[in-house]
């Protein structure tokens, strides 16, 4: 299964087959509306906007992430007003623990985190 995104390069916005099919590097974007998702692609810098939720939804980070790679997931249209984000570190820890929740008292309606790969397991940054 191949998602269309688009890669933010020196060059600007560039398709994308985030399956692997292109050599472009840069930054994934996905929207999600409404669903849980895997981030398809490893060692690229990525971000998910999440919108629509009617329900807790979970974002699960890449299996073999590089050092220093980053992830910022967002919540698009205000849907942590009623509906959390759980961020699963896959194969990884996050802070030292197996998930991050998202909430409305944390990051404010709208809110986004980031999270960066240490070699270790992910940082909330």
């Amino acid at each position: 299964m191949t998602f269309p995104t688009l890669v933010w390069t020196d060059a600007g916005w560039q398709p994308r087959d985030a399956g692997g099919g292109s050599t472009v590097s840069g930054f994934l974007v996905f929207r999600v509306l409404d669903s849980n998702f895997l981030i398809p692609v490893s060692n690229e810098d990525a971000a998910v906007f999440m919108r629509g939720l009617t329900a807790d939804r979970t974002v699960t980070l890449p299996a073999g992430p590089g050092t220093g790679q980053i992830v910022v997931i967002k919540d698009e249209d205000g849907s942590l007003s009623s509906h959390n984000i759980v961020i699963a570190g896959g194969a990884n820890t996050i802070d030292g623990a197996a998930s991050y929740v998202m909430t409305l008292v944390q990051n404010g309606n709208k809110g986004s985190v980031s999270l960066m790969f240490t070699g270790a397991g992910w940082a909330v940054v």
